[in-house]
Order: structure tokens, then sequence, then C-alpha cells
């Protein structure tokens, strides 16, 4: 099995299962306090619907940017645990999907 954080409809991380429930668990810990109900929306496919997908595809330019700034902050946290140097490549990976999409560039 496998794992996937869609960015847009035709870009994504496609992960290993063990990647991927690494990377979407930090994730899901580092949105803001208040920022559930985005949180919600971003999992709903892992969460209810049981797939081994996040998505961040069909929304708007805050929620990608609240999402964007969710992995900067995973990210960092993560440098200091001892398997982060298995998981930095991938990181490095997913923050360039994220700084290469449109809707990120308009927070600059």
């Amino acid at each position: 099995m496998a794992g996937t954080i869609l960015i847009s409809d035709n870009i994504g991380l496609a992960t290993s299962t063990v990647e991927f429930d690494y990377l979407v668990e930090r994730i899901r810990r580092a949105f803001d306090a208040g920022e559930e109900q985005l949180v919600s929306e971003i999992y709903e496919p892992l969460d209810e619907g049981g797939m081994t997908y996040i998505s961040v595809a069909d929304k708007g330019e805050e929620v990608f940017r609240s999402f964007g700034n969710a992995v900067m902050r995973a990210y960092s946290t993560s440098k200091s645990e001892v398997s982060f140097s298995s998981y930095k490549e991938r990181w490095l990976e997913l923050i360039s999907l994220i700084k290469s999409d449109p809707r990120w560039n308009t927070a600059e």
C-alpha cells in the first residue's frame, strides 16, 4: 500500500504507507489552534473515507496557505527527531511542491 498528499489535480507526493503515516500525522499536529475545520476538510478522505490520501487540490488560497504553514512547522519540529534523516528528502519534496503552487506564492 501507499499514500498520497495531493497538492493539485495532477501534482502530489506519492509515498510508502510508512512515509505517509509519518508525514500526515506530524502535519496534522502542526496546524494552529482554531483550524480544526480545515484539518477536517483536508483529512476527510483519510479520516472519513478510509482512503490513503489527503488533499488540498480543490482548496482555496487561505486553506492551502494554512496547510503549507503546517507543513513548514511540522518539518521544523521533526528535525529534532532521531528518525528525521530517514524522511528529510520526502519533507523537502513536499515543501518544493507547496512552494511551486501559485496559491502559496500569493502569500508573499
